[in-house]
């Protein structure tokens, strides 16, 4: 309630810490501009004051809003017993919200809109400017592009080892609904060892243009360690055309061999010229 409270006047809260470290049924809720500003001595003694305020870009006012409460043994209840109300600091103004500490964590929303966004191939970043047109303002959506951009990088990281079965998932579901994608891949010992696709746009380029083929081998992933296997050629404007790619995880004969296969079993067809490095 009180944290709703100051989302809506325009000031930022945190919780207050106990005394001594005592874990105590009391509890507080105060303004972040609490506490007093820290003081240090010039090296210059000859001025009339010797005291100055650190220069920072966050400032504290010794300002006493806060609210205690009281919890009861038990139960969930809790008793307000404290409520300061006045601040000696003027608020944030509401065009400049969205940039305050307490407005930028991301609601439920917000993050489930970003996943959203990221279902149809849009980043975090469009995903923000889409919902600052949709909610008429910066002012009115909770985060800015980097916290959206660092959500989005969260949620990767808490996939972990189960990215794997995600790409296969995806491919899965774009053969369903694409009658002319192909995809072939290789597990060894619950490991995804080889990969292998080509939409329709690669297929068509290759029955016009396939009869000069160039793949290059020398990509590596940061991540996984895998080698990226593009399969590229020219059209008639000179322009770098794809015909399908694949990842490989180590470069020996049997996976080249797999490579260039499912890619014969995409094509049908074999090109008249191969080159590579």
């Amino acid at each position: 309630m009180y944290k709703d409270y100051a989302l809506y006047s325009g000031f930022s809260i945190r919780k207050g810490k106990p005394r001594d470290g005592r874990v105590l049924s009391l509890s507080s809720i105060r303004c972040t501009k609490y506490s007093k500003p820290q003081i240090r001595r010039k090296t210059d003694t000859l001025e009339q004051s010797t005291l100055t305020i650190r220069q920072s870009n966050f400032t504290v006012t010794d300002c006493k809003a806060s609210i205690l409460v009281k919890f009861s043994e038990g139960s969930s209840m809790c008793t307000v017993v404290g409520f300061h109300e006045h601040h000696n600091h003027p608020f944030v103004e509401r065009f400049n919200r969205d940039l305050s500490r307490i407005s930028r964590k991301l609601p439920f929303t917000s993050k489930q809109f970003i996943h959203n966004m990221s279902l149809n191939r849009i980043g975090p970043i469009v995903s923000h400017r889409v919902l600052v047109s949709l909610m008429g303002g910066h002012h009115n959506v909770r985060g800015t592009p980097t916290d959206f951009k660092n959500w989005s990088q969260s949620v990767r990281l808490y996939i972990g080892d189960r990215d794997a079965q995600l790409v296969i998932d995806r491919l899965k579901e774009r053969s369903e609904s694409l009658p002319n994608f192909y995809y072939e891949f290789v597990v060894e010992k619950g490991q995804l060892r080889s990969i292998f696709w080509a939409d329709e746009i690669s297929k068509i380029n290759y029955e016009v243009f396939g009869d000069v083929l160039a793949f290059d081998a020398t990509y590596h992933t940061n991540k996984y360690n895998m080698i990226f296997v593009p399969f590229t050629g020219v059209d008639n404007h000179k322009q770098c055309v794809t015909f399908g790619a694949g990842l490989l995880f180590n470069e020996t004969t049997e996976s080249y061999k797999w490579l260039l296969e499912s890619f014969l079993k995409a094509h049908k067809k074999q090109p008249k010229l191969v080159l590579t490095d």
